[in-house]
């Protein structure tokens, strides 16, 4: 059986998430024509609009546990990335190829907790983890179409500045991270 996460993340990439209030969409050029895995996991798409401009999605994991909400907080605070509760690493690359043509890749990994299963623990602390774990999600998808549109814009303009895109993207991360305080100010809460 597929994993209902990454099915509900691809359906969130195909019809938008939402940026600071505001839907976002994928640039109606930008519409998937292939979606094949590289190394495992890693799902990537190319455009129909153009076979020189490929965004790749991959999901890592890290182990939270607990009994109660103040252990569960505690080990994802300890065992998150930097002490956060998820994060979304971007790499994006350019090369030319043969005849001048400028490529793109945006290689995104989005490192999410993941709630051992624990007998001992109230139900209440895992719906609350849920619901925690929804908002997350979507805010780590920002951070994924923030990135798609970063580097489409730059595909678009004849990838004259490529070479400070990576930098350009992570300034981008930075001011949504700060602009949504990290996602609380999205509800983001546990």
């Amino acid at each position: 059986m597929r994993n209902p996460i990454k099915l509900l993340v691809f359906l969130s990439i195909l019809t938008g998430v939402t940026v600071m209030g505001r839907a976002q969409t994928i640039p109606s050029e930008f519409v998937p024509s292939i979606s094949y895995e590289m190394e495992g996991e890693r799902v990537c798409n190319d455009s129909i609009f153009s076979d020189r401009f490929f965004v790749c999605l991959r999901f890592s994991y890290f182990d939270v546990d607990g009994r109660t909400r103040d252990e569960v907080r505690r080990s994802l605070t300890v065992n998150g990335p930097n002490g956060f509760s998820a994060v979304t690493y971007t790499n994006a690359k350019f090369r030319y190829d043969d005849a001048a043509n400028c490529l793109i890749w945006v290689d995104n990994e989005i490192v999410l907790p993941r709630l051992l299963s624990n007998p001992s623990r109230d139900p209440l602390v895992d719906q609350q983890w849920n619901k925690m774990l929804l908002v997350l999600m979507e805010h780590e998808l920002n951070h994924h179409q923030i990135a798609i549109d970063e580097a489409w814009t730059e595909f678009r303009e004849g990838c004259e500045h490529a070479e400070t895109l990576g930098e350009r993207i992570q300034v981008l991360h930075d001011e949504y991270d700060q602009q949504t305080d990290h996602g609380r100010l999205e509800g983001l809460r546990f």
